[in-house]
């Protein structure tokens, strides 16, 4: 019934008329009466809670607060809890398990006691529930990657009450037989979830549930039912269980698995895992064949499950992030377990922490950071502050307090000390690094010590993994063999964490190239020459943002880099041919020596623009100058241009390598490649190429206009400008256009297309500046061709153009092409249009020109009969002196010649005889009415 509230009315309804019915029915006994009555009660009673039930609201507490209530007032079915009457043996183990899992929220939030004064709560205490969202998974209806962002968003249901909603998923019979998969990004409390529902579960009478940890089991095996008996058994003690022979002795309750951490299997396992949503479903069934309700839930990592198969009918629940109210709670909970003197945590009021905090692992990060020194607060005061100090804050008190446990640490002096610190910064950039290098969110470290050696960064007695193990910013994946073997995987709470340290390292690597006398640019090379900057954005950002804080401004640091990299650039093509890959570095399979060097180059130019002010010009003056070839075709000592010469040679060597460098990009990678520097510098070209970098980056509209842009290419940006897609604010086109032209005349022509073809589209959106645009054209000294397309294009689009800016841009264009040979035909035409605005000035000075106009026409045609024109021509002079209803003053010449010329005309061309004889009667009428006055 509870699935049913939406027909509360019709129950009631149907109800009273029972009631109603049998009132009047003398022969039903009272005590029927009473029933019927005590039903309508309790139907009420129970409508009222499916009401509530349906209320899905933040209550603005923590846990599960509404989840005891509705389990007692509706779910609960069994009224004690099935171990009293299990044997003594399995109530053992299965108390065991239970308390293991109440004994996790039973644990404060860190054990850590390195910070004087602070108190942590325990997990129970301070838990707030995430709203979600939440659909079932239709495979028709959802596309692959259904689970970005955009997708989810527009598919599913939103809700603030999970607790609640899960009670009615596992109620739901569906659930039987498919499981319930529960995915969040890194630190949004997947596991902190599962460690408090399974404890709720746990005190019910109607749910057996079992916690699986499945960083714990062996990843080798896909065999759910081994990973199900192997997590229980690592929390009692035991080295084998089978639990579904315990399932076995309740089969009046309802065992819930929760398989906790899928996304740490996916990452750390060697074998194919992407039917393993398929096997639990699959588990399911068999466990129905031994009359076993099992139902799973399964948490995972939003990433990993793109390319997992899940079975139609899935329900998919997301967790959100943290939105103000409970960002709010969770504080003011902190807070009150605090006891230090004037002590108060709140978040300041910026866009990046508040990003940051949505995420309740993140929040309580923020929380520890500041409790010290009130050093968040701090550091958001300071004008200067952006989210790279922020993190570089961040990891140095947290990495320092790591530091702290280690003795070789501690018994070292000041200098031994820095240079620890820098070490344990320069490998967490270093896994960062490789990260970025293979595309990849997360590290298996089985090779960490081969690749610390090769980068040159094992001189630190500290082991590496000690000093990441249980480090606040890295989340560690551990996969368990067969054999118990543990290995691991790591990735950072928030992915921005390592985009900070990827740039973080590569500014310090580069750092060190201001030593012209460093031996190790291989390891400079390495990081630069290996994977594209422009497909990680964020890491290009924190590059720009956090550059200044690398390089003191007040030194030559950035001078003498800048240097080192113009040299590297400018042996692109010889020196640095034999420079990559670089045999050394097998940590990383090579590309072929192509690539490495379209990307070194790319690279570093980024590396370039970090080092410089924004807005400030950077010229691309690498290589001397050269003036030894010709400039397209010549006569005499004056330059003659046409088309061909846009193939012209370059002249000065300087613009040659860009180009040649822009050209490798987009052979290397694509149009994309190239354009993607456009995000960030602004290239134009005079007598030099020129780069000055953004404040801040732009969003690239056009791969092909913004490469062309990039690689200073005039003809393939005009020929971009063809897709009507490529959308282009008038303004700044004809200010690109002019340039070119005075650079390029030979472009002229071209440019006067590309205008012209999109004048439709400028004309529906830019009604302001349609003048200008028209009067740009008319100064643009256009071809014949050109001019008829300009009047065609004007008479079909002047529908959308005010009266007074059609009589003022016709005349203009009447103006221009009056005089021109050829173009009769075409007067003709825009006088005929331009009748309607006769009277509307200045459109009525150019019907002042009207009677040698049509003179001119008529005698053009007269003696050149066209079949395909003349008809139209004569039929447009025909509608002009009808439409003009004024009186039209012929030359009696004329009206001879017309009569003279009607045998030969009509005999050549008979489908003009109407329209000409037409035009003898008009003509003859206008005589006639002229001789008699």
């Amino acid at each position: 019934m509870w699935y049913d509230a939406k027909q509360k009315n019709l129950i009631l309804k149907e109800l009273d008329f029972l009631k109603k019915g049998n009132q009047n029915n003398s022969n039903l006994k009272l005590e029927i009466l009473d029933s019927i009555q005590d039903l309508e009660s309790n139907t009420k009673i129970i409508l009222e809670k499916v009401e509530s039930l349906n209320k899905d609201v933040f209550l603005g507490c923590e846990g599960f607060s509404s989840f005891e209530p509705f389990y007692d007032d509706i779910f609960k079915i069994q009224a004690e809890s099935i171990l009293d009457k299990l044997d003594e043996r399995t109530k053992n183990y299965i108390k065991a398990h239970h308390n293991s899992i109440k004994g996790e929220i039973d644990k404060p939030l860190s054990d850590n006691d390195d910070i004087p004064e602070i108190v942590y709560p325990k997990n129970k205490e301070i838990y707030i529930a995430q709203g979600y969202q939440s659909v079932v998974y239709n495979k028709r209806e959802h596309r692959k990657l259904f689970l970005t962002a955009f997708d989810f968003d527009r598919i599913s249901k939103k809700g603030e009450d999970v607790g609640k909603l899960l009670l009615e998923v596992l109620v739901n019979p569906n659930s039987n037989l498919k499981p319930i998969v529960i995915l969040g990004n890194p630190g949004a409390g997947k596991s902190m979830f599962s460690k408090v529902f399974t404890a709720k579960l746990c005190d019910t009478t109607d749910y057996i549930p079992f916690l699986i940890r499945l960083r714990d089991v062996a990843s080798s095996s896909s065999n759910i039912s081994e990973h199900i008996n192997k997590g229980i058994a690592k929390t009692i003690g035991l080295q084998e269980i089978n639990w579904i022979e315990w399932a076995k002795l309740f089969k009046t309750r309802i065992p819930v698995i929760l398989l906790d951490g899928f996304d740490e299997l996916m990452q750390s396992s060697s074998i194919e895992l992407n039917g393993y949503i398929n096997s639990i479903k699959a588990l399911q069934e068999t466990a129905i064949h031994n009359d076993i309700c099992l139902k799973v839930i399964l948490t995972s990592r939003i990433a990993v499950m793109q390319d997992v198969s899940i079975p139609d009918g899935t329900f998919i629940l997301k967790l959100n992030t943290f939105d103000n109210q409970r960002k709010n709670l969770w504080i003011n909970k902190w807070n009150s377990f605090q006891t230090k003197n004037k002590y108060q945590f709140n978040l300041p009021n910026d866009r990046k922490i508040s990003e940051l905090s949505q995420e309740p692992l993140l929040l309580f990060m923020l929380a520890v950071y500041d409790f010290p020194s009130s050093d968040l607060q701090k550091i958001t005061s300071n004008d200067s502050f952006n989210q790279s100090k922020l993190y570089d804050s961040l990891l140095n008190s947290f990495g320092l307090r790591q530091l702290e446990k280690e003795d070789e640490y501690l018994n070292g002096n000041s200098e031994h000390k820095k240079k620890e610190e820098e070490m344990f910064r320069l490998r967490l950039g270093l896994i960062s690094l490789l990260m970025f290098l293979t595309d990849s969110t997360n590290k298996d470290i089985s090779r960490l010590d081969e690749e610390l050696k090769v980068c040159k960064l094992d001189s630190s007695k500290i082991k590496p993994i000690d000093v990441l193990t249980g480090f606040f910013f890295v989340h560690q994946n551990k996969s368990t063999s067969e054999n118990d073997i543990e290995s691991y995987n790591y990735e950072f709470l928030h992915k921005s964490f390592g985009e900070f340290l990827a740039a973080d390292f590569l500014l310090r690597i580069a750092f060190k190239q201001k030593d012209r006398q460093n031996k190790d640019i291989e390891l400079f090379r390495f990081c630069f020459g290996y994977n594209w900057l422009h497909k990680h954005p964020e890491i290009q950002r924190f590059l720009f943002e956090h550059a200044p804080h690398v390089f003191d401004p007040n030194r030559n640091d950035q001078e003498r880099i800048i240097e080192a990299i113009q040299d590297a650039l400018e042996g692109l093509f010889d020196k640095s041919i034999n420079d990559l890959p670089i045999s050394r570095f097998t940590i990383i399979p090579p590309k072929s020596k192509i690539e490495h060097i379209a990307i070194y180059s790319q690279n570093l130019i980024f590396l370039w623009l970090a080092l410089s002010e924004p807005n400030k010009k950077i010229d691309f003056d690498i290589i001397s100058a050269s003036s030894s070839t010709q400039l397209g075709s010549t006569k005499g000592s004056e330059e003659v241009f046409n088309f061909s010469s846009q193939d012209r040679d370059e002249t000065v060597q300087s613009k040659l390598h860009w180009k040649r460098i822009t050209h490798l990009w987009q052979l290397v990678g694509n149009n994309h490649s190239v354009a993607k520097l456009n995000e960030w510098v602004n290239v134009s070209e005079d007598e030099k190429i020129t780069l000055v970098k953004r404040k801040k980056r732009r969003e690239i509209k056009n791969n092909f206009s913004e490469s062309a842009l990039v690689s200073c290419n005039d003809f393939n940006f005009l020929m971009s400008l063809f897709d009507i897609e490529n959308k282009y604010d008038y303004r700044e086109l004809l200010n690109k256009i002019n340039s070119i032209i005075k650079q390029k005349p030979e472009f002229k022509n071209l440019c006067n297309e590309v205008i012209l073809f999109r004048l439709s589209d400028w004309t529906l959106k830019e009604q302001g500046g349609l003048q200008d645009i028209f009067n740009y054209l008319l100064k643009a000294d256009l071809s014949p061709k050109q001019y008829q397309l300009l009047v065609e294009k004007f008479i079909s689009l002047s529908g959308f153009i005010s009266d007074s800016d059609c009589a003022y841009i016709g005349e203009r264009i009447f103006k221009n092409i009056y005089d021109l040979r050829g173009l009769s035909g075409y007067n003709l035409l825009l006088l005929k249009h331009l009748s309607k605005f006769q009277f509307i000035p200045p459109v009525d000075k150019v019907f002042s020109h009207r009677d040698d106009i049509i003179e001119r026409i008529i005698i053009d045609n007269l003696r050149e009969v066209n079949e395909a024109n003349s008809f139209v021509i004569f039929r447009n002079v025909n509608e002009i002196i009808l439409n003009s209803r004024i009186q039209i003053h012929f030359h009696y010449k004329l009206f001879d010649e017309i009569i003279h010329n009607l045998r030969y005309t009509v005999g050549k061309n008979p489908s003009t005889d109407i329209e000409y004889i037409k035009l003898l009667k008009n003509l003859g009428e206008q005589r006639l009415l002229r001789e008699s006055t």
